[in-house]
């Protein structure tokens, strides 16, 4: 296909879903003048000349890319990537955009959104086409934006269990990182951390241990000229050893790790999730080490945790479970006997409430239902017309495209 045929098809489709972007753009105008984040003044602006701009294809490849950030943010996935793919079919109507970093970040984006749906294998044939363009951008100069699609990369075969492939592409990104003037030791160290637990699931624990511990002396530096040393982070860091441990079967250093870990957690209200896996992990790692009093205080500690939050029956039951062989070995039959049979009963509750659970709907509060049901209507037509984004395909367009 020409690229003169690759114009017309572009331009045609821009003539079509005029008036639902319109719909669509008055509903992101709306939420944009409830919630404040995008300068009203805009929509006004914009609105009074659609007759104009509408026929501008910079302008259409403009809103099909802020309409793929809206769909993103509201966890449209699917509606996200029909509009970045149409933004770049757009933007073959623009002389000299061939190698854009809007294009790099529309071909990025369509690959992050797969992700979020786990196509892995779709999101990876995006993200490829989006470092292309970045390195004929740079010109073989590595930046972050390098770094940020090789990070997408690793995590996608991350996801789909490829793990020396994934740390084929984090070394990349931490390489970059490592060599940029504008560095930051956080983000360093989040990468320090991947590589560790990638080493982890290779079954190389000394090299895990290695990465975690480099990322925990960034950290530690980093925050002590905060006076901030119960960072989430650092707590994120003793997690991650805390788990190594558990692996090489070191319940010594297990039981370390995840008290610093707790320690952290503890201090943070929202981190309940947190709190309870290392509870669980000191309660387990004592149970290894026979101290059975003091696992049995921390799987009692992990119940009552359970009970307060959102833990399912599945978890709780395995907790009721673990409480009844510590009891066991505690030789109070009574209470073991009590624990098994209340995990016997949560498990009947999982059966008969199957059906019910698939039937709960959670409503968000102050109107979102209302915001979620204007954007679903304003993209339904446009879902009819835009077809399947093959970011292969697509990239073979533009990259034939002559300018």
């Amino acid at each position: 296909m020409s690229s003169h045929d690759n114009t017309s098809v572009a331009k045609n489709d821009s003539n079509n879903i005029s008036v639902p972007f319109i719909k669509l753009f008055e509903a992101m105008a709306q939420e944009a003048k409830e919630k404040g984040y995008i300068p009203f003044s805009m929509y006004n602006t914009s609105k009074n000349n659609f007759g104009i701009l509408l026929s501008i294809p910079r302008f259409l490849a403009s809103l099909s890319y802020q309409g793929g950030i809206e769909c993103y943010q509201h966890k449209k996935y699917n509606d996200s990537i029909q509009f970045f793919g149409e933004s770049i079919k757009l933007r073959l109507n623009l002389t000299h955009e061939k190698n854009t970093e809007i294009v790099a970040h529309c071909f990025n984006n369509i690959g992050v959104s797969y992700e979020k749906m786990k196509k892995y294998d779709k999101a990876l044939e995006c993200f490829a086409p989006s470092l292309e363009i970045q390195k004929t951008i740079n010109k073989g100069v590595n930046n972050t934006d390098e770094a940020d699609i090789y990070r997408n990369m690793a995590s996608s075969y991350f996801q789909q269990n490829l793990y020396k492939e994934s740390l084929n592409y984090y070394n990349k990104t931490l390489n970059i990182l490592q060599n940029t003037t504008s560095k930051n030791d956080t983000d360093i160290a989040q990468y320090l951390m991947s590589i560790g637990t990638i080493y982890g699931k290779l079954e190389k624990y000394n090299e895990s241990l290695k990465y975690h511990n480099d990322a925990l002396i960034l950290l530690n530096k980093y925050y002590s000229t905060e006076n901030n040393t119960n960072s989430i982070y650092i707590a994120d860091v003793y997690k991650n050893i805390a788990i190594t441990n558990f692996l090489r079967k070191n319940y010594t250093e297990l039981e370390k790790y995840s008290e610093l870990a707790f320690s952290i957690y503890n201090k943070y209200p929202d981190h309940d999730e947190n709190i309870i896996l290392e509870s669980r992990r000191i309660a387990a790692a004592n149970f290894y080490l026979e101290k059975y009093d003091k696992s049995l205080k921390y799987y009692l500690l992990t119940l009552n945790k359970q009970r307060e939050s959102n833990a399912t029956i599945y978890e709780i039951a395995d907790t009721l479970n673990d409480i009844a062989i510590i009891y066991n070995r505690l030789g109070d039959s009574t209470k073991s006997i009590e624990y098994y049979s209340n995990a016997s009963s949560e498990r009947e509750m999982i059966a008969k409430n199957a059906l019910h659970q698939t039937n709960i709907v959670t409503t968000n509060v102050d109107g979102e239902m209302e915001s979620t049901a204007l954007y679903n209507n304003a993209l339904e037509p446009i879902n009819a017309i835009l077809g399947e984004v093959n970011c292969t395909e697509l990239y073979d367009l533009w990259n034939n495209r002559e300018l």
